[in-house]
């Protein structure tokens, strides 16, 4: 690296994408400096005997990795239906269920169980690579509004 490109660190996307997403309620850091993922046990160990100046220097380089909030991951179901699950099948009824599924009370639940009902393997296949595409790209975009530059690890 020479001195004029930017300070660059190796984040793994796939597991940044998979701590934001929603279920997981452990915290979980992003060293800014180093693109080291850690839980609270990880970090409270490299705490330990740090003087409070220490401490608080540490600590800013340190950032909490944010969830998924419910709104964007219920905005992505309805963008898969819209796409994907239409593409999948000529079955509308069951797009226009799975669409149906979304009002209301336990509309994750539903859409979760719709998609696990025997016979719908290639819609939840597809479900997950939509999703899993999605977090890629938030994790993307948390980096960069975060201003931290960044190369992707290969999994």
């Amino acid at each position: 690296m020479t001195a004029s490109e930017p300070n660059r660190v190796s984040v793994d996307i796939v597991r940044l994408a998979s701590i934001m997403r929603q279920g997981d309620k452990s915290v979980k850091w992003l060293c800014k400096s180093s693109g080291a993922i850690m839980d609270n046990r990880e970090l409270d160990s490299l705490k330990r005997g740090l003087s409070e100046t220490s401490l608080e220097r540490m600590m800013r380089d340190y950032i909490p990795i944010p969830k998924t909030d419910a709104r964007t991951v219920f905005r992505w179901m309805r963008e898969w239906i819209a796409t994907d699950a239409a593409r999948i099948t000529s079955d509308t009824a069951f797009v226009d269920e799975l669409q149906d599924n979304l009002n209301g009370e336990g509309a994750f639940g539903k859409f979760k169980n719709a998609l696990s009902a025997p016979g719908r393997e290639l819609y939840n296949q597809s479900w997950d690579r939509f999703r899993h595409k999605a977090l890629c790209e938030r994790a993307r975009q948390w980096l960069s509004q975060m201003r931290i530059e960044f190369n992707e690890l290969s999994s």
